[in-house]
């Protein structure tokens, strides 16, 4: 017998990992694989896979492919505690006390083989926090337009750090945490869509990453599952020259999340009616905690709006025009409630970052115009 929720759980997830729309019939299928004592689960749309391992009790062991989204549906609304599956001929019969649905099944031998690794590739441990963490403090600067393909990609970067950094070419976020283990240094370049999925279903305190460059695969290996995908190829952006040095910055800001985003959200319900852009002015006082942003937006159709947050401001008054989106993505990144921008000139790129930490979102500005 098969505990119901052990296996909703698992085809929960695994549904994410097929495809419906592909010309293989057996994308769409999960591969099940029962020894007795276990049941295997996989799932592939070739670009990404899962492989989940859950216990079973009483169960002859069979091998088959069976539709994934019909599987699932069923198992959703099953109410009984456990439930069964029988392999006669070309039907899985999954059943429980009041009834059951005969599957129509595949060979297995038709489902892809799992990924290839060399032999000796290299791995690390972290703990899934703080790799969920990272991906979600920059994920959100990739590209979403398909005629970009690397820029759809967090550049995972491992010496003796592991560094994850994302750009669509108007803004840069990059993050950093400390590794203890020796590993050749290698930069990778990860599908953010996917890798955000599958840091979603980690489960564990602890993960162990495993990647392999010569063939373009990593796997992250979570207690008895395992998320797989294939690496993009080419090369990532130099974005280290782009990054201005922070401490050589004219005008240094420090706000509150709350002060920032409070104005920022106001003046967006008429700057998303229109070009999306607000402008900002920064005006230093004579004491320095007495400073101003001034956050200002108009729309033809909309109207305008004005809005001010208080602010710490050392150096040079400074106005500038900004995407509000962009900036508003920037700053819910941030763990700790004071916020730094650091500023140069109105056509130069705009920073935004934490106090004592290694995260920054850098935004190119837009015409004042």
């Amino acid at each position: 017998m098969i505990q119901i929720q052990a296996l909703k759980s698992v085809l929960a997830k695994a549904g994410k990992y097929v495809s419906s729309r592909s010309s293989l019939p057996v994308l769409a299928c999960f591969l099940l694989e029962c020894d007795g004592e276990t049941l295997t689960i996989r799932g592939t749309d070739l670009a990404k896979d899962i492989k989940a391992v859950i216990e079973v009790k009483g169960i002859d062991p069979f091998a088959c492919l069976v539709n994934a989204a019909k599987l699932d549906e069923f198992i959703r609304v099953v109410s009984a505690a456990e439930i069964n599956m029988v392999l006669t001929g070309n039907h899985l019969f999954v059943s429980h006390g009041s009834g059951g649905i005969n599957f129509p099944v595949q060979d297995a031998n038709e489902f892809p083989p799992e990924r290839r690794y060399s032999e000796g590739c290299d791995k690390f441990i972290i703990e899934k926090q703080t790799l969920v963490s990272l991906l979600e403090r920059v994920s959100y600067a990739a590209a979403t337009d398909e005629a970009r393909p690397v820029l759809q990609g967090v550049q995972l970067s491992i010496n003796h750090n592991v560094e994850v950094a994302a750009t669509d070419g108007f803004r840069i976020a990059f993050d950093t945490t400390p590794r203890t283990e020796e590993t050749k240094a290698v930069k990778l370049i990860v599908p953010a869509s996917d890798f955000r999925l599958m840091t979603s279903h980690l489960v564990g305190p602890t993960v162990e990453v495993v990647y392999d460059d010569q063939h373009h695969v990593l796997n992250i290996l979570d207690g008895r599952s395992q998320y797989g995908l294939t690496l993009i190829d080419g090369n990532y952006p130099d974005f280290s020259q782009i990054v201005p040095k922070f401490g050589d910055m004219l005008t240094k800001v420090k706000v509150t999340y709350y002060e920032l985003a409070k104005a920022l959200k106001q003046a967006n319900v008429i700057s998303r009616e229109g070009t999306g852009v607000v402008r900002i002015r920064m005006s230093p006082q004579e004491r320095p905690e007495d400073g101003v942003i001034e956050i200002e937006a108009s729309s033809e159709e909309s109207g305008s709006a004005a809005f001010i947050a208080n602010a710490t401001i050392e150096g040079a008054e400074i106005k500038f025009a900004i995407n509000a989106n962009f900036l508003m993505q920037a700053i819910e990144k941030a763990d700790e409630n004071e916020i730094e921008i650091l500023v140069n000139q109105p056509n130069t790129p705009v920073v935004v970052k934490e106090p004592g930490s290694d995260w920054y979102c850098v935004i190119m500005p837009m015409n004042m115009e």
